[in-house]
């Protein structure tokens, strides 16, 4: 669970190292590089990109929905889900993560 992804630089390794992740950045043109650097690294299928606030990504991926699978496209950022235009499909449901990330520059504390 990457908080505040931003174009990636610790969400694709964990994706090239085979791990699900769940990326987000309130920044759209942050989030559109970051789904373009999955796609070409390869990871598309493993990182799931988000373009949400921090606080309500983790409610949204803690918060217990209908535990039958949908695609991304059923998702929108509007609604709070999943960037459109992934084919890969997303649990709905409480997500299960043990590893949060949040990088933050050493000016932002």
């Amino acid at each position: 669970c990457d908080m505040m992804a931003g174009i990636g630089p610790f969400a694709i390794p964990a994706g090239l190292r085979g791990c699900t992740v769940y990326a987000n950045d309130l920044n759209p043109d942050s989030t559109k590089y970051l789904k373009e650097n999955a796609k070409i690294n390869k990871v598309d299928t493993r990182v799931h990109v988000y373009t949400m606030d921090g606080r309500d990504f983790v409610r949204q991926l803690l918060r217990p929905h209908d535990t039958s699978v949908a695609t991304s496209a059923d998702t929108s950022a509007d609604t709070g889900g999943e960037e459109s235009g992934s084919q890969s499909q997303v649990k709905k449901g409480p997500v299960m993560f043990d590893h949060v990330v949040m990088n933050l520059p050493a000016t932002a504390i």
